[in-house]
């Protein structure tokens, strides 16, 4: 995670007022209990201006995902368990969405405030371990927020899951170049994993070659469940074979 500006009216996209926010400020008078997703076309013409925004990189993994990531309402607008959200009001509101992955949006659901806010976080909180691509909280991150620090990275799986790590692991392969990194290009799309490289550098220490630190995958064996096994019924211990009725 790294800071991302803030969504205000002044940057909103041309034409969000009439094709979002008034289409959707009457959806929401008109039809109270009905969820706002039904009309998810109108905030999804304006993914495109929110992924530039935000620099085409997932708001909490910090990696560029290009157009591929999704429009996260960062206070959940959907029904919850039949119950209209409690944040329906900010379903067509410009300054409620973040651009995330697929994978992050489906992990956040609905838990809103509980996660830390890309656009409220500051330089430094976060950084990225060579050489096995974890992501931790830095000194810098204030005390008041590290529980919920803590929470943002155990259910958004930011810090040691496979696929995460690997996707960090493919960008630093990918500038690696023979051990002279491209860090221009690599801080354009995992800005914390070339702040991972320049803290290196800086030390003096020897950078990881890419086909010794791929992260790891492992697959357990699953222990065989047996069934457990029916008990017999007095009367169906009473039947004859052959599954005839017994006699009286």
């Amino acid at each position: 995670m790294i800071p991302v500006p803030r969504l205000t009216p002044a940057n909103e996209p041309p034409h969000f007022n009439v094709n979002c926010r008034q289409l959707g400020a009457t959806f929401l008078a008109e039809t109270p209990p009905r969820d706002p997703h039904e009309k998810s076309a109108w905030w999804s013409e304006f993914q495109p201006d929110l992924a530039k925004h935000f620099s085409y990189r997932c708001g909490w993994t910090a990696m560029v995902i290009g157009l591929d990531g999704d429009v996260d309402h960062y206070l959940a607008c959907g029904d919850r368990e039949g119950r209209p959200s409690p944040h329906r009001n900010l379903a067509f509101e410009w300054t409620d969405y973040r651009f995330a992955s697929g994978t992050v949006n489906s992990r956040k659901g609905n838990l809103d405030d509980q996660i830390l806010d890309p656009c409220k976080i500051g330089d430094g909180w976060f950084e990225v371990l060579l050489p096995n691509f974890v992501l931790r909280p830095t000194n810098r991150l204030p005390d008041e927020l590290r529980a919920k620090a803590e929470t943002t990275i155990k259910k958004l799986k930011l810090f040691n899951e496979h696929k995460v790590r690997f996707t960090r692991w493919s960008w630093y392969q990918r500038y690696w170049n023979g051990g002279e990194p491209l860090l221009g290009q690599l801080e354009m799309d995992a800005p914390l994993v070339a702040a991972a490289v320049k803290k290196a550098l800086a030390a003096g220490e020897a950078l990881p070659d890419p086909s010794d630190c791929l992260p790891g995958y492992e697959v357990k064996e699953r222990k065989r469940a047996y069934a457990r096994r029916r008990a017999c019924t007095k009367k169906a211990a009473q039947a004859p074979p052959g599954g005839g009725q017994a006699e009286h």
